[in-house]
């Protein structure tokens, strides 16, 4: 995750001292990424696609426990991605 390249130039742009995007992370019960949505966005694309090409490149990811998966065989997350300034 690096929001650096993100963020600059809309630095002034911020003001409420942070910045966070939430997103909507479904993996299968093989560790495999099946959906990834924005739930809620910064305001700021650049940061949402940063945040979404973070979880897509960290796929896939450790098989779940069974009990953690819910009855359509996933399980669902909301993730999020926060920067203090």
């Amino acid at each position: 995750f690096n929001p650096v390249p993100a963020l600059r130039g809309r630095i002034n742009e911020i003001s409420r001292g942070k910045i966070d995007v939430v997103l909507g992370v479904s993996v299968n019960r093989n560790g495999e990424l099946a959906d990834l949505m924005v739930i809620r966005s910064s305001g700021i694309e650049s940061y949402d696609q940063e945040g979404i090409r973070t979880v897509r490149s960290s796929a896939p990811f450790s098989t779940p426990p069974a009990n953690v998966l819910e009855s359509d065989g996933m399980i669902h997350m909301a993730w999020t991605f926060i920067v203090y300034l």
